[in-house]
């Protein structure tokens, strides 16, 4: 288990990690060590066999239940995930990672409600938990709570700078208030930390479109399209901008 956690990032930790659990399918830390590696590489119902072997060894184990719940989540079986949110919950009232997971599922749910009070108690165990301060600004959001969602915003990049989801979920909320400012130095933000995403390039390119600087924007309207060939937003946006400059055929 040491030596997977070591190698997490290489080819051979899973094959490592099955050939351990095969010789010792009753040991709770390889278990749950493959369960959380086969996550990370997002095979969630292998993730999920393997929290449940963990479960099998420790039934009061939160940690567990906490991660079944999240693999759940990501296969959309939210009832399932949230039984499990609350049971690790019911074994440690503490886990805020519990919380913000259990809000996460509520949220998919629509009940932002129950989701903010889910994400409100997370902060307040664990008020350096910047993914709960995202995750309750995207709540606050969509509830047309715009400020209160950009304080969080904030926040969780205060507490941890390169969150590239914090600064691309500000990135909307302050295209939603019409801040080209704000909105161009978090989609920037986002673009140098995560340089694949496409999203995030197509937005940076029409806050640039808009303050006038038609030559960036096609360039990031180009370096969408490379890397996602099918985004026909920002076909329609480079189309858009192409033609303002007079090249109608390429428009």
């Amino acid at each position: 288990v040491s030596l997977a956690r070591t190698l997490r990032r290489t080819d051979s930790v899973i094959p490592m990690l099955h050939q351990a659990q095969a010789e010792h399918p009753g040991d709770f830390w390889v278990n749950f060590t493959l369960g959380i590696l086969l996550g990370e590489r997002k095979d969630h119902a292998g993730a999920m066999r393997f929290y449940t072997g963990a479960l099998a060894i420790r039934p009061n184990s939160s940690a567990a239940h906490n991660n079944l719940g999240t693999s759940l989540h990501d296969q959309k079986k939210m009832d399932e995930a949230i039984a499990c949110l609350r049971k690790a919950i019911e074994l440690d009232p503490k886990l805020a990672l519990a919380h913000n997971n259990l809000g996460s599922a509520l949220r998919e749910q629509k009940k932002l409600d129950e989701a903010i009070a889910c994400f409100r108690k997370a902060i307040e165990l664990d008020p350096k938990l910047a993914s709960a301060h995202v995750n309750l600004g995207n709540a606050l959001d969509e509830q047309g709570k715009v400020e209160e969602a950009i304080a969080c915003y904030r926040k969780a990049i205060e507490l941890e700078p390169d969150h590239a989801n914090a600064h691309f979920n500000l990135g909307q909320a302050l295209r939603r208030k019409g801040d080209l400012v704000g909105q161009a130095a978090a989609y920037e933000k986002v673009v140098a930390l995560r340089p694949d995403d496409a999203e995030a390039h197509n937005n940076l390119g029409s806050v640039l479109h808009k303050k006038g600087a038609p030559e960036k924007a096609i360039a990031e309207y180009r370096t969408a399209i490379r890397l996602k060939p099918d985004f026909a937003l920002a076909h329609t946006n480079l189309g858009g901008a192409l033609g303002e400059k007079g090249l109608l055929d390429e428009a």
